[in-house]
């Protein structure tokens, strides 16, 4: 078993993927049946007619189906025993579950007839076991995966009858929530009320681990029938309606995030012929119908966006007409300069180095990053840079999905679309931060880095966040570090930089503050720039505050007979008042 990339034989397995120790390519677990494609090709090319050897008197395909069989089951058991970690981090949720309920009269066992932590294996057991049944078939490689996950030593004779185990059975079974879950949902709850931790959550690593183990008996036999892909949507939309209603709503406990938004799985089924395709064509035919939607949203775009008829100067002018920002413009400026010097050096076909235009923007919410990453790309696309010179902005959620293979199409999906301008990723250290066993955050940026080597002639990549955990999410990965060395500060507005801000936003809606409206928002913003509390997000919280005031302005209106211009445009003392009252 080789990596495709580089030919390295050692990897790094971790839940639902495995990673190349030499290169640092990562691959989807489901791949890696195709690493035996050499094995079997070798086989296939043997020499026949060796009747005189061991077993020689079956024929040599008998024999290198049953060889090949062996080892597509070998390979699904190592799969398998990949997701034992998250699985016994589950039962030792349950093992902690039950000396709690120990402590509380025995209630849950009682309910359960067992003990919690007994009927997290038991119910896993089932699904695993019925979702295999669902074609009312077992493959090799399904008792495999199963067996390694779960640490059984199954037969087909076996799995079956754990499979009637099950008190509910058809459509009931995978409707209804495990009982396991609904206990690790009380006592999520429960643990909550006392240490207000959000983290500490079996609810949603149970969650994750069923969808992997389930996705991974999807795609273990070679194909998905309609039978199979509808049992695992219906268990896991049961599963999770349950956890976004009964744990999000305890107590006012800042819960589910991406969990609460159910995925929708119509890529997994491939029509009537799904039973028949195997799993890497199966994969494939979803891959080209992400892409083909993100060409056409792409064309769509390319369609309505307007040509830009500023010129390099213009740009320039509109830049340095920004607030504040002096080391900003700074940067910029001497960036679009290095940017057109370097072209100029290519026209004239003198060597030079490679430039890397990718960015990282740093510093706290509302100080123009945005602005200026939009900027940016109309700057690379006047220059030749770029194709397009569009921008298209996204953050953890628009890269990532919630189960397994998926992100790296999302991902994929949402490079195709930047093609030709900048790609905008907000907050881009929520991909580093690992959130579990079945966090796909890395997936998306193993994507991200192909996507930028793959297109480096007509892809930028602007990443922003906060400063320190920008310099962890770089740190996170040697490619990351590698092509981004440009790093851009944004630093907070100034008391009377806010205050142009607000006045811009005045000019710009036709409103005309008075004097004394001006000075008594500019005593405000001094206090919010002095106290600095986590909701103070600079330019952001100026744009608030000018939305309040207009509120406050149509209040004061609202009982007057008469209303003439001067009144519709005046911004009052008392306007700014009782407007710092609403945001206090």
């Amino acid at each position: 078993m080789r990596c495709p990339a580089c030919g390295n034989s050692l990897f790094d397995f971790q839940a639902d993927r495995f990673t190349c120790k030499s290169c640092g390519e990562s691959y989807p677990s489901s791949k890696m049946l195709e690493l035996f494609d050499p094995i079997g090709d070798w086989l296939k090319s043997a020499p026949k007619g060796d009747s005189g050897q061991k077993g020689g008197n079956e024929p040599n395909n008998v024999r290198l189906t049953s060889l090949t069989s062996d080892l597509n089951a070998m390979t699904w058991q190592i799969i398998g025993e990949t997701m034992a970690s998250s699985i016994d981090r589950v039962r030792g949720y349950g093992e902690r579950f039950d000396e709690l309920d120990a402590q509380r009269g025995n209630s849950m066992r009682d309910y359960l007839g067992r003990g919690i932590c007994e009927q997290f294996n038991l119910d896993l057991e089932c699904i695993a076991c019925r979702l295999a049944l669902s074609d009312e078939k077992v493959s090799p490689e399904e008792i495999a995966l199963i067996n390694g996950a779960l640490g059984l030593d199954l037969d087909e004779a076996a799995l079956r009858e754990c499979a009637k185990s099950a008190k509910s059975s058809g459509d009931e079974f995978f409707s209804t929530p495990p009982q396991s879950f609904v206990a690790a949902v009380v006592y999520d709850n429960l643990l909550y009320a006392e240490t207000r931790n959000p983290d500490d959550s079996c609810s949603e690593l149970f969650l994750q681990t069923l969808k992997t183990l389930c996705e991974e008996i999807l795609v273990c036999d070679g194909g998905m029938g309609d039978v199979e892909v509808d049992n695992f949507t219906t268990l896991v939309t049961t599963v999770q309606d349950l956890l976004v209603e009964k744990l999000d709503s305890w107590e006012g406990k800042p819960r589910i995030s991406s969990l609460a938004l159910s995925p929708s799985y119509d890529s997994l089924r491939m029509g009537p012929s799904a039973t028949g395709e195997s799993g890497t064509q199966a994969q494939s035919t979803a891959s080209d119908q992400s892409e083909n939607a993100a060409q056409q949203e792409a064309s769509e775009a390319k369609a309505e966006e307007p040509e830009d008829e500023a010129t390099l100067e213009e740009l320039l002018e509109e830049l340095n007409s920004l607030t504040g920002m002096k080391q900003v413009k700074q940067e910029i400026s001497s960036l679009v300069n290095l940017a057109r010097i370097q072209k100029a050096r290519e026209e004239h076909g003198i060597k030079q180095n490679v430039l890397s235009l990718h960015l990282v923007f740093y510093g706290n919410p509302g100080t123009g990053k945005t602005t200026v990453a939009r900027l940016v790309s109309r700057f690379y696309k006047k220059l030749g840079i770029l194709s397009k010179g569009h921008l298209v902005e996204v953050d953890r959620s628009g890269l990532v999905a919630g189960y397994v293979g998926q992100t790296a199409l999302k991902t994929a999906g949402v490079i195709e679309k930047a093609l030709g301008g900048v790609l905008f990723i907000d907050e881009a250290y929520a991909l580093s931060v690992h959130r579990g066993e079945s966090d796909f955050g890395q997936e998306a940026i193993d994507t991200l880095l192909k996507g930028m080597e793959d297109h480096r002639d007509d892809l930028v990549v602007i990443v922003a966040g906060y400063t320190e955990p920008m310099q962890a999410f770089l740190d996170s990965n040697p490619g990351l570090r590698s092509r981004f060395n440009k790093f851009i500060l944004f630093e907070d507005f100034t008391p009377d930089e806010l205050l142009e801000i607000f006045k811009s936003q005045c000019s710009k809606n036709s409103m005309e503050p008075t004097e004394e409206a001006c000075e008594a928002a500019g005593e405000h913003f001094t206090a919010l720039v002095e106290r600095h509390d986590p909701s103070f997000a600079n330019g952001r919280t100026v744009r608030n505050f000018f939305e309040d005031v207009i509120t406050c302005q149509a209040n004061r209106l609202a009982s007057e007979e008469e209303l003439t211009r001067e009144a519709l445009v005046a911004i009052t003392l008392d306007d700014i008042e009782a407007a710092k009252h609403m945001h206090d």
